[in-house]
């Protein structure tokens, strides 16, 4: 069920990127209209500029107000609505046996431990989720205020400011600079639901540490998973690190999805067993998670479903030439990784592979 659910997240999240891209939309409409209603201006003296600028920089002022808002209530209301999802689905993993009194994060409680969560990507950047999401329009701000500059000192009509600023009907509008600032939109909103998501979960779990243990990294096992995600997938945060089973791969650190934008991973619950809480039945049996080519056991690991996943998927994972290494049984494919990122051809050699 943990897995089935991050499907729907995901589509969830692309709801969302589309509805925020709704308010660029208009913003993009309404800045259009700004620009063409001074079409016939030809001699763009400094003080032209400024005032055109400033106009602008007022009504993405207005829309960037409009975004925060949107996307922080809709956080919230998120983040609320996934700690208690979690927060059933461990009732019905418990009852009828024992009845817990868990403790329910509020949506409040939720958000806040967001707002002062690091999310640390794995390219070595550390982000909150503020500042991220107000990087959308101060995107947009660089994108416009660098467009109209260059064209103001080119001499350019407005016309075609216009159209290199916002792309052409023809070609999707993908052509424009915005295009920019829509690709880091839809990264950032699905960053930030990540966030969201990985943080109630954390919270939920944490707050309930009498019945849960840690939590298990879990990604998605396809072809498009990131090479953080693979080296991460299956290892466990415990909250009692120093009572932590022997031999366990665990994570770095307390560290929740996203990796990265567009992460994909979820975490699930590591339970106490029923003789960890002297309760006297059989354990229940393993689970199983979802997969590219159907299901396999809860346990598999990424690298495990790679070894099984075929000549297609593990030469688009891994490219011609790692392939080859990893078709002569020299390396496993987390081998082929280190700190979230590919190793080199170079790297490998001096490795002696």
């Amino acid at each position: 069920m943990m897995i089935t659910h991050m499907v729907y997240v995901e589509k969830y999240k692309t709801f969302e990127e589309n509805k925020m891209l709704k308010i660029l939309e208009a913003a993009d409409d309404e800045l259009t209209a700004l620009l063409e209603k001074n079409g016939k201006v030809t001699n763009w003296t400094k003080g032209r500029q400024e005032k055109l600028l400033e106009a602008i920089k007022a009504l993405e002022e207005g829309y960037s107000q409009v975004f925060y808002d949107e996307i922080t209530g809709d956080l919230k209301a998120f983040g609320e609505q996934e700690g208690g999802w979690i927060i059933d689905k461990l009732r019905e993993a418990t009852n009828p046996y024992v009845s817990f009194d868990f403790v329910v994060p509020s949506a409040a409680q939720i958000y806040a431990a967001a707002e002062a969560s690091f999310l640390i990507m794995n390219n070595g950047m550390t982000l909150d989720l503020e500042s991220m999401i107000n990087s959308v329009f101060g995107t947009r701000a660089q994108i416009i205020e660098q467009s109209l500059r260059q064209g103001f000192i080119l001499g350019k009509p407005i016309d075609q400011m216009v159209r290199e600023l916002m792309g052409t009907e023809a070609m999707n509008f993908y052509d424009g600079n915005m295009q920019r600032a829509r690709g880091a939109l839809e990264r950032i909103v699905r960053t930030a639901f990540s966030h969201m998501s990985g943080v109630s979960r954390n919270e939920v779990y944490s707050r309930n540490d009498d019945l849960v243990k840690g939590y298990k990294w879990c990604a998605t096992l396809d072809s498009r998973t990131s090479p953080t995600c693979i080296a991460y997938d299956g290892r466990t945060w415990y909250y009692d690190k120093d009572n932590a089973p022997s031999g366990a791969s665990l994570l770095p650190g307390n560290v929740t999805p996203p990796a990265h934008y567009s992460c994909r991973s979820t975490t699930v619950p590591v339970l106490k067993s029923w003789k960890e809480l002297g309760i006297n039945i059989a354990e229940a049996p393993e689970g199983t998670r979802s997969a590219l080519d159907g299901y396999v056991p809860a346990s598999t690991t990424y690298s495990e479903w790679f070894d099984k996943a075929g000549e297609k998927v593990q030469r688009d994972v891994l490219g011609a030439a790692r392939y080859e290494m990893y078709k002569s049984g020299e390396m496993k494919v987390t081998q082929f990784m280190k700190d979230g990122s590919w190793l080199s051809l170079e790297q490998l050699k001096q490795r002696g592979h």
